[in-house]
């Protein structure tokens, strides 16, 4: 009989649900099946009957290796094909192997192809091994009673003919049986061999299948410091299985946070094994290390293409083999972050947008921020054209895209598409996406505002009339806003009559829109030129500014939508972009983008005073909060005289006069440390300045207010807070709520005592407090106190006179308590001075050395003078 040339020799237990797709896929191409099973009790044995006369038992002893040598005894063929219940040959496989294996020289023994290993049921996560599956029939034998491996001597032959491995593919209580069968057969081999480094790899691995994390992470460790001795002795020649642990424990540091030695670990491995370029890509991306993810990601690329074509020669499990998109993301992302566009779109072309789909919103994120960052039209052109591209391959396939990202994406490609250059279409379209928003009005007034100065009101008036059928069931007040809209529109194209009706119906809709009409009608009695009359939007827009910066939020919208709206209309619609500038605002990277865009809003706003306030009143902020104060100085200046209710933004009572009775005494070498307004503190009378500018006295170790209120100013405000607010009540300060503090002071005051600013009376003796319009610059203490205990002293306008005043009035104690919080200027608008705590020795200096200075509670400063 004619001797076949491929045996089959498959072993199995309880395979019922791989073993068909096993059958099916070698059916064609083997001569002959040999199937042993080693004690199934489902329907395994049934099954291969369907294929294969040739099945034969062997009672499990828990050596595979046992097994698998049992297959080859049955074997007849030229080759045993050594394959599992759980593989599946390919196409390729099936249909090329003959041919090949004829074609061998007699010397070639064993043949190794790749397998690729399915790590998840969506077969999304792959890993790729070579290994000897082809063998001349008597030239080998397995060993090891897991994890066995093949034993031959005779030449070897690798080819690209890929087995699909469903073996990783489990239900939890598959795994868990296979797992702790594993663990125990290999724990019961690293009994008696503690040292072999295969096998602590592998029960490294199946630990972590197990999820034994602790014991994983010894086992690693111990194998580490093995492949470090051996690296140590040079002329190292690792094994498969060490190439693949050079990976693995790279990514468990990595994971761990320990990236320096990750990278150690992964460059150690790059010069046998692709994955480690995968994970230095990874640890770099970490580390937000760009320049080094770009040589990476360039190298990965690189090597991974050469492994493309040579699968065969892969003997270790390999998982980046099949994350070419990735590398290509990782090149695109670290290409834009270094600012190197060079070739950038051709590598944007080739990205997959169907995998790696997070990796990509992620570039798509980070190109955003780039584009935000970008300081030259030039840079934003490029990265634009890039962003574009990603766009419209992100919506060519965004069924594979999260739900939450799709809507706002779907709207910058409809953007590019068709509204880039139509202002009158993009307000169309706000209004369209405008979702759940109750401030619809002021975008209308605000964005209408800005049509109106393009002065073509042909297409201004479509526009409302168009909005007005898009807003139909409207409430009446935006109904009647829009109708006022549409009239103002009329008026500029001469057509009165038609205005009128329109204004009309804005009143019948919302009556108090009646006197910004009636101005506007009686403008149109007196005055017939269209072009020098003044909408009556015009008015209700600045009474609606008057006390908010912004009259609507663009909430819809995220920052990179606005980014890209801001590119192309920004100069149309001022307001949109402040609505980015306000999105950008809460990230520091974005900070030097922010206030070029407040400063262009700034200074291109000619009419809206009001608007116009706010944005300095934001510049304000932004330098206060980078520490330039004197720039927060003139945008607050700059805001109080365009708005000057911006000086009682918490009352919306005062208004800012520019005249305060006030004395500067800063002096020459003191620098500005501080600028606060007190209109965003609490409401005040407008006998202080709002603008209240901080210094660091240089000598005195405090820091203190200049120009500072006289004595007039002062006095009509501590009257004010008392009769018409709760500041007394629930700003001013209480140091004896410590506890600590108040014990201190019990323990050194004796006799008759004078209590300066207490909340209430606490000793024996007399009290005075600001609270009663009682200063101790009045200089009317007329007898000598036994103490004297001074709480609050950085309300006093004149600290260092008032202590030498005291000092002359006391027997035995005086008691000084200051407040040691900083922040206080941002909260207490009557706190005038507050001790500098980093030149504490100076202030002890310029005050006198007392009998005892101590820090109590953190918060304040016990100083304590006695005679």
């Amino acid at each position: 009989m004619k001797k076949g040339l491929i045996s089959a020799c498959i072993m199995a237990k309880n395979e019922e649900q791989n073993i068909t797709r096993c059958l099916e896929s070698i059916k064609d191409f083997c001569d002959e099946i040999i199937f042993v099973d080693t004690g199934s009790t489902d329907n395994t044995v049934e099954i291969a009957k369907k294929y294969t006369d040739k099945i034969y038992f062997f009672p499990w002893n828990g050596n595979f290796s046992d097994a698998r040598n049992e297959t080859l005894k049955y074997a007849t063929s030229e080759w045993v094909f050594i394959v599992d219940a759980d593989e599946e040959a390919s196409d390729e496989l099936k249909n090329n192997i003959r041919d090949f294996l004829k074609s061998l020289e007699k010397d070639i023994v064993a043949v190794y192809i790749p397998t690729i290993n399915y790590m998840d049921f969506d077969k999304k996560t792959t890993e790729i091994a070579s290994t000897a599956r082809f063998f001349r029939n008597g030239k080998v034998k397995y060993e090891n009673i897991v994890h066995n491996q093949p034993i031959y001597k005779g030449k070897q032959v690798k080819v690209d003919f890929p087995l699909y491995h469903y073996g990783y593919i489990w239900t939890r209580l598959r795994r868990k049986q296979k797992t702790e069968r594993t663990l125990a057969l290999i724990e019961k081999y690293l009994k008696e061999n503690p040292d072999d480094i295969y096998y602590l790899i592998q029960y490294m691995k199946t630990l972590s299948i197990a999820n034994k994390y602790i014991e994983k992470m010894k086992i690693g460790k111990k194998v580490a410091e093995m492949l470090s001795e051996k690296l140590r002795k040079g002329n190292y020649k690792p094994i498969p299985m060490e190439v693949e642990f050079m990976f693995l424990w790279g990514v468990e540091l990595m994971n761990k946070g320990y990236w320096e030695d990750a990278i150690k670990w992964f460059n150690i491995g790059t010069k046998w094994n692709l994955d480690c370029y995968y994970g230095l890509m990874n640890v770099y991306y970490n580390k937000r290390d760009w320049k080094n993810l770009k040589q990476v990601s360039l190298e990965f690329i690189k090597y991974l293409n050469i492994f493309e074509n040579r699968k065969s020669e892969i003997t270790w499990s390999m998982q980046s083999l099949f994350k070419k998109n990735e590398g290509i993301i990782y090149l695109a992302l670290s290409k834009i972050k270094e600012s190197d566009f060079n070739k950038i779109e051709k590598i944007i072309e080739e990205i997959d947008y169907q995998k790696n789909t997070n990796k990509i919103l992620t570039l798509l994120e980070i190109t955003f921020d780039t584009f935000i960052s970008a300081k030259t039209m030039k840079e934003k052109e490029i990265i634009l054209y890039i962003l574009e591209k990603l766009i419209e391959g992100i919506t060519n396939n965004i069924q594979y895209y999260p739900e939450n990202h799709i809507k706002w994406i779907k709207r910058i490609k409809t953007f590019f598409d068709n509204l880039k250059n139509d202002p009158y279409e993009f307000l169309i379209f706000l209004v369209e996406n405008f979702e759940n928003e109750k401030n619809i009005v002021g975008l209308l007034l605000s964005y209408g505002d800005n049509l109106f100065e393009l002065r073509d009101y042909e297409k201004v008036l479509k526009t409302f009339l168009k909005i007005r059928r898009l807003r139909r069931e409207a409430s009446d007040k935006e109904k009647g806003v829009i109708e006022l809209l549409i009239g103002d529109a009329l008026v500029k194209m001469g057509r009165f009559n038609e205005a009128k009706n329109k204004y009309k119906k804005a009143v019948e809709f919302e009556k108090s829109l009646a006197k910004f009409v009636q101005v506007l009608i009686e403008d149109i009695l007196t005055q017939m030129n269209p072009e020098e009359i003044i909408p009556a939007y015009i008015d209700l827009r600045d009474e609606m500014n008057q006390k908010i910066e912004m009259i609507f939020e663009l909430k819809s919208f995220n920052k990179n939508e606005l980014s890209i709206y801001d590119y192309y209309l920004g100069k149309v619609f001022i307001p949109l972009k402040f609505n980015y500038a306000l999105k950008i605002s809460y990230n520091k990277e974005f900070d030097e983008a922010y206030e070029k865009i407040l400063l262009q809003i700034f200074d291109s706003i000619k009419d809206n005073k009001k608007f116009k306030a706010f944005i300095g009143l934001r510049l304000y902020h932004y330098y206060r909060k980078n520490k330039k104060f004197k720039n927060a100085k003139k945008y607050l200046l700059s805001a109080l005289e365009l708005n000057p209710i911006i000086a009682d933004l918490k009352g919306g009572h005062y208004n800012y006069t520019g005249f305060y009775y006030e004395k500067n005494i800063e002096e020459t070498e003191d620098k500005i440390i501080d600028v606060v307004n007190l209109g965003e503190i609490m409401s005040l009378l407008p006998v202080v300045n709002p603008v209240r500018c901080w210094y660091e006295s240089e000598n005195k170790g405090i820091f203190y207010v200049s120009p500072q209120p006289e004595y007039n100013s002062i006095y009509a405000l501590d009257k004010f807070l008392k009769k018409f607010t709760n500041y007394f009540d629930t700003i001013f300060q209480n140091p004896l709520n410590s506890n600590e503090l108040k014990y201190n002071i019990s323990r050194a005051i004796k006799g008759k005592t004078l209590e300066i600013n207490t909340k209430e009376k606490i000793f024996v003796g007399e009290r005075i407090t600001i609270e009663n319009n009682e200063y101790i610059e009045d200089r009317k203490i007329k007898e000598i106190y036994d103490s004297i205990i001074y709480l609050n002293p950085e309300y006093s306008r004149n600290i260092f006179e008032d202590i030498k005043y005291l000092k002359e009035k006391f027997k035995e104690n005086l008691i000084l308590v200051f407040n040691l919080d900083k922040n206080l200027l941002d909260r207490d608008p009557r706190v005038l001075n507050i001790i500098n705590i980093m030149k504490l020795d100076k202030f002890i200096e310029t005050i006198g050395k007392p009998y005892e200075s101590k820090i109590i509670a953190d918060k304040y400063l016990y100083i304590h003078y006695k005679k």
